[in-house]
C-alpha cells in the first residue's frame, strides 16, 4: 500500500512550539503509550497448532505412499525427516495406516508459541522500540479533541523528501482487529516451518496492529530502534526544514498561539504552508490563514 503524500501530527500548541523551535520530533517507546496493549496482543494460527497437529501426520504418511499435494521440497526440517523415515519404511512393506495410530494432542503447543513469541518481543524489544505516531486525515474531530487541545492546538502536517530517503517512505498503516489477528495456517507452519514472510508479518501485526476500538484514528506509524539511549522512553530525532509542509490552528486556538507560531514558522519554515480549521454549517474544513 503507498504511503500517502503527506502524513500528520496532531499536537497541543504548547509541543508544537517545542518542535519548531527545536526541529524535532519526539518518537515514543509503545511502554508510554496510551493503549496498555500495544506490542502485546500477540498474533495467532487459523487452524491452531493444536488442531493442526492430527493432520500433519497423515498428510506426510500420504505423502510418502505419493497420494498428497503437500510441497515436499519446502517441508520443514523435523517434518522431512519424518517423510524421509515414513517413505523408506513403506519402501520396506510397511502400510501406510500403520503408521497413523491416534496419540493425545498437545493441548499447550499454542500456549507454547505465544511464550516464545513473547520471549522474542520482550521488554527489550518494546523499550527500545521508538515510534513516530500520525495520520492521514488533517480534519478527524475525534482526534482535534483527544490530541489537539480539544481543537485549541494545532496539526503539524509533513512530507516524505526522496531525494533525502526521509523516514515518511517508510511508514506503514495501523489496522484494526476486534481479535488478535491471524498470521496464516497452523498446518503451514507445523509443515514448513518458520519462514521470511511468516516473520515479516508476525512482526507488522505485533507492531501495526491495535485493537478495533482505536480505529477511528486512522494511524501510520513509523518504528525505529535505538539500543543506546538508556532508561529513556523516548528519542528526540530532527527532521529536515522542507518535510514541514503546513502548520494548521485548530478552532479554538488563541490569537496568541496564533502569533507565536506563525512567526516561528515564517522565520524557521518558509515552503510552510499556515491554515486555520472553520466549522462550517458542523463540518470542519481548512482554510489558508
Amino acid at each position: 500500500m503507498d504511503t500517502p503524500s503527506h502524513l500528520y501530527k496532531y499536537t497541543s500548541a504548547d509541543t508544537a512550539k517545542v518542535v519548531l523551535s527545536t526541529g524535532c520530533l519526539r518518537w515514543s517507546s509503545p511502554e508510554i503509550f496510551n493503549d496498555p496493549a500495544e506490542f502485546r496482543r500477540l498474533p495467532s494460527f487459523e487452524p491452531s497448532l493444536v488442531d493442526s497437529i492430527p493432520q500433519v501426520p497423515r498428510l506426510v504418511v500420504a505423502a510418502a505412499a505419493g497420494d498428497s499435494t503437500i510441497d515436499v521440497e519446502r517441508l520443514c526440517a523435523p517434518t522431512r525427516q519424518l517423510y524421509d523415515l515414513v517413505s523408506w519404511a513403506i519402501s520396506q512393506g510397511m502400510k501406510a495406516e500403520d503408521f497413523l495410530d491416534e496419540h493425545e494432542e498437545d493441548r499447550a503447543l499454542d500456549a507454547i508459541y505465544h511464550e516464545r513469541l513473547r520471549e522474542f518481543f520482550g521488554e527489550n524489544f518494546t523499550k527500545q522500540a521508538r515510534v513516530l505516531c500520525l495520520t492521514a486525515n488533517p480534519l478527524n474531530p475525534a482526534m482535534w479533541a483527544n490530541y489537539a487541545q480539544s481543537h485549541a492546538g494545532c496539526l503539524l502536517g509533513f512530507k516524505h523528501l526522496p531525494e533525502l530517503s526521509t523516514p515518511l517512505q517508510e511508514a506503514k498503516r495501523v489496522t484494526y482487529h476486534e481479535t488478535a489477528p491471524l498470521i496464516g495456517s497452523g498446518l503451514d507452519f507445523l509443515l514448513y516451518g518458520d519462514s521470511k514472510e511468516l516473520r515479516e508479518r508476525t512482526i507488522d501485526y505485533i507492531c501495526f496492529a491495535k485493537k478495533a476500538e482505536w480505529q477511528y484514528e486512522q494511524e501510520w506509524r513509523v518504528i525505529t530502534w535505538r539500543s543506546n539511549e538508556g532508561h529513556s522512553l523516548h528519542g528526540d530525532y530532527p527532521f529536515f526544514p522542507d518535510e514541514l509542509e503546513s502548520l494548521t490552528f485548530g478552532l479554538r486556538a488563541s490569537d496568541d498561539d496564533v502569533n507565536d507560531l506563525t512567526a516561528l514558522t515564517r522565520s524557521k519554515y518558509p515552503a510552510c504552508s499556515v491554515f486555520r480549521v472553520v466549522s462550517e454549517h458542523g463540518e470542519l474544513k481548512r482554510v489558508r490563514a
